[in-house]
């Protein structure tokens, strides 16, 4: 031990001496280590952490399935809850809950937040304990309590400064005054992991705080045919998932002679509780996994460049010390102690910078969360790299990257020959010219050279693809229109109340100077919503066995639905194939008869070989017999409603009388399709807004293209390229630093034989060509390499991203020439400095 700490201390000391290399190596570390813990944090949280609940591993999600159609899913009514509540001898509880979005006011501004609908259970169920306060009780539970109550998150206390006075405070949530009775723990996200809601409210407000967003009739919550509830569930003691799932299979039958016509031909299933998401349907998690290795590779990529890199400059060096490794082997010393002291100083090197990683890979983590939060009305929790996992996950980084580049050189420089090494004299034991390229440094620096551009070449491709992808119309000419948000029932309005604010804002709107059309929509394109549905054509209701192959037959294909005002496709620039728009008495008046407009894409679908217009088509599936048949009186040009579509699917839209929501987006274009002219509309547009709706929060006003730049898949398009162009662009300065580094040891190494080169004769531009030359060998066998690898990652990439194409010559030769100009200037400065050796100086060296 005492030899140990001495070796340590002589460590210490040693990279004291060096500051300049020893700051550099920490920093290139630093940055190595804090990109692999950052993405370790964040995929531990996402994929692998265990859940902040009790005996997690009980917890289940329970599901209702479709005996005859076992892809059918669909969420409990508050009796079957009841009836399951009931089942002690399977589970301890079962809760039930919704999720919402709310509208919470702020001053003179009202926000988005996401939010929760819970059973009073709910915490007990998931056995947390809340931090402050406590749960929701039986009445407040009880349907139609409408008792004003809310418990906030954690991360809400804090945004309060964690007053001490949080219970009893008030807050506004759509136009109405809610109580804080409860704060959550630090930490806990509910039933998903990472995202997590703000709020939670009780069941006995369910239909005040329901978004009510779909064709479909609002029906009382205690109603045995209202779907609307999630349910989880903690597995009684003694009791294995296997056995439950056996039971349930009973109980379904049980539950269809107690429900014969909401639970007919239904049964209960259990699965596991999803990290990530909510659904009425199972759903597999093994392409996170993937998404997680793609990520920890890239990252990993970068640590192993950045050791590589530092294991060239060790090498380097350790050149200068051979005849100290020499001297101390000489006296007595063992080969073991040599590598134990080169160990040491890289793990003090890797440790110093695995400190100082964690703070870079915090500081990211929190830039993300909160680039995140300004896009959506959920954020990012529990992205803290003071875990335990996550601090030991860093140990084992540092531990590694020493290992990585340090014991290689270590082991190299301690098998030195003594007595060669103790005549060493400066610029002796200079690599000869015609073998340098196979020297473990040279080789180092490849391998580098390769990983960067290969980085690079990926980053590329995810740059090009994703410029091509968000600067596409993708159907719509509406960048140059102006989109407003606003909620109707934040402000209390019913249906009816709310057709008629919406009839009349919209009118106004139109009438505004300089404006071409205004129309009203549920959908909007690149928004935080979409909402598909199953069409088929019409005809006779379809046998419960029955699998159709082709639409006469009864196949339904799935497509997007939106719900629209009369004047919708000119103010979105969706031009008319055939037939006609809506009328505005069809869009204004629920009774109205129904009619469509599809998209061509759908009407190929459902008549491939002959005319959809003035046919009729209806939603396929028990939710949706009793809207009935739809006359197609219009056809459009296809459209994305985001940006990652493979193949687009069908769209279909409906009269907004037929299809209500009170969550709703105003478009409205001007006469001049320019920039300057929607921006000219946003004051006008808010402020008839305001006039036209007294007391309903107008959300959001601004131009379509603002609208796509903050959407979330431009968010992600714009994170993923800063981490890949981060990861490319550090992979590439570290493998440049790698080429000039080489070079500069070489020059140094070789000051001798420059000078009897030039005193001999030899011009200073032979000299600067002969090391630039070898220079540029090392980096083209390098970006030959690269390309290849870049080359089949890039087939690999483009399988998975939508419109990579497996083969862009631009991007391979974009990359490969810009690493050829950086390689020639990193050869080129120490050949320059070759050309200043002074040969009476050098002939002089010892």
């Amino acid at each position: 031990m005492s030899s140990l700490l001495q070796d340590l201390k002589f460590s210490l000391r040693l990279l004291a001496k060096s500051p300049g290399f020893s700051a550099a190596t920490v920093a290139v570390l630093a940055l190595g280590i804090g990109l692999n813990t950052g993405m370790f944090t964040f995929i531990y949280n996402l994929a692998f952490s265990p859940r902040p609940l009790a005996d997690p591993d009980r917890i289940v999600q329970v599901y209702t399935q479709n005996r005859k159609n076992p892809e059918d899913f669909r969420l409990f009514s508050l009796p079957l809850w009841r009836e399951l509540s009931g089942r002690r001898d399977l589970f301890t509880d079962v809760m039930a809950f919704n999720h919402t979005l709310v509208g919470q006011q702020e001053g003179t501004e009202t926000r988005r937040a996401f939010a929760s609908i819970i059973s009073a259970n709910y915490f007990a169920t998931l056995g947390v304990p809340l931090a402050r306060g406590r749960p929701f009780t039986a009445e407040e539970e009880r349907p139609g309590a409408a008792l004003p109550v809310v418990i906030v998150s954690h991360a809400h206390w804090a945004k309060s400064g964690f007053a001490p006075d949080i219970l009893g405070r008030t807050l506004r949530i759509n136009e109405r005054t809610y109580t804080i009775v409860g704060v959550t723990p630090v930490g806990f996200t509910g039933t998903t992991m990472l995202f997590g809601p703000e709020f939670y409210f009780p069941l006995g407000v369910f239909e005040t705080l329901e978004n009510f967003t779909q064709d479909e009739a609002r029906r009382a919550l205690d109603r045995a045919d209202t779907y609307k509830l999630f349910l989880v569930a903690r597995l009684a003691p003694g009791v294995e998932r296997s056995a439950a799932t056996a039971a349930l299979d009973a109980l379904g039958t049980h539950l269809e002679q107690a429900f014969p016509v909401e639970f007919k031909d239904q049964t209960v299933t259990i699965a596991p509780l999803a990290r990530l998401g909510t659904s009425s349907a199972p759903r597999s998690e093994a392409g996170v996994l993937v998404f997680c290795s793609v990520l920890m590779g890239l990252a990993g990529s970068v640590l192993l460049i950045v050791c590589l890199n530092l294991a060239g400059l060790l090498l380097a060096r350790g050149q200068s010390r051979r005849k100290e490794f020499a001297i101390r082997l000489a006296l007595g010393g063992r080969r073991r102690q040599l590598v134990r002291q080169l160990c040491l100083e890289g793990l003090v090197l890797a440790l110093l910078g695995g400190g100082l990683g964690i703070l870079i890979a915090q500081a990211s983590l929190d830039l993300i969360a909160a680039s995140l939060t300004t896009r959506l009305p959920i954020g990012l929790f529990g992205l803290s790299t003071g875990s335990g996992a996550v601090l030991a996950a860093t140990a084992v980084i540092c531990l590694g990257a020493t290992l990585a580049f340090s014991l290689g050189p270590a082991l190299r420089l301690s098998r030195g020959d003594v007595l060669s090494d103790l005549k060493l004299q400066s610029g002796e034991n200079a690599p000869a010219p015609h073998v340098a390229w196979w020297r473990p440094r040279h080789l180092l620096v490849v391998t580098q050279i390769a990983l960067s551009l290969c980085l690079l070449i990926i980053a590329g491709v995810f740059m090009r693809t994703a410029a091509l992808t968000t600067n596409a119309e993708h159907g719509y000419r509406a960048d140059n229109t102006v989109v407003a948000e606003l909620d109707s029932g934040l402000g209390g309005l019913d249906e009816a109340r709310s057709l008629e604010l919406f009839r009349s804002a919209q009118e106004r709107l139109a009438s505004l100077p300089g404006v071409q059309a205004a129309a009203i929509a549920t959908i909007v394109p690149y928004g935080f919503v979409n909402i598909g549905r199953s069409v088929r054509r019409d005809g006779p209701a379809l046998p419960d066995d029955a699998k159709p192959v082709t639409a006469a037959e009864g196949r339904a294909y799935d497509s997007r639905w939106n719900s629209v005002g009369a004047d919708y496709f000119t103010a979105m620039g969706l031009a008319l194939k055939q037939g006609r728009p809506f009328s505005p008495a069809e869009c204004a008046q629920p009774g109205a008869p129904r009619v469509a407009v599809i998209d061509e894409i759908l009407a190929r679908q459902l008549w491939p070989e002959g005319d959809a217009l003035g046919q009729f088509v209806r939603f396929n599936g028990e939710a949706h017999v009793a809207i009935g048949p739809m006359q197609v009186v219009g056809i459009v040009t296809a459209s994305q409603t985001n940006f990652f579509e493979d193949e687009p699917s069908g769209s279909i839209y409906v009269p907004f009388a037929h299809g209500f929501a009170s969550n709703v987006h105003f478009h409205v274009r001007p006469a001049a399709d320019t920039e300057a002219a929607a921006e000219a509309l946003v004051a006008p547009v808010r402020a008839v807004l305001h006039e036209a709706a007294p007391g309903v929060p107008v959300f959001k006003v601004r131009s379509f293209r603002q609208h796509k730049e903050t959407s979330m898949e431009v968010w992600a398009v714009s994170l993923g390229s800063v981490l890949l162009v981060t990861f490319s662009g550090f992979a590439m300065l570290v493998a440049v630093v790698g080429i000039y580094s080489v070079k500069s040891y070489q020059v140094s190494r070789r000051t001798r034989e420059i000078g009897i080169r030039m005193a001999l004769g030899a011009r200073p531009g032979h000299v600067q060509a002969l090391i630039l030359r070898e220079g540029l060998a090392t980096a083209s066998l390098g970006i030959a390499a690269g390309l290849v690898l870049g080359l089949g990652l890039n087939r690999v990439f483009a399988s998975v991203l939508v419109g990579a194409k497996p083969f862009d010559p631009v991007v391979l030769l974009g990359a490969a020439t810009a690493f050829f100009l950086a390689a020639t200037v990193a050869s080129w400065l120490p050949a320059r400095r070759a050309t200043h050796v002074n040969p009476l100086e050098a002939l002089r060296a010892e």
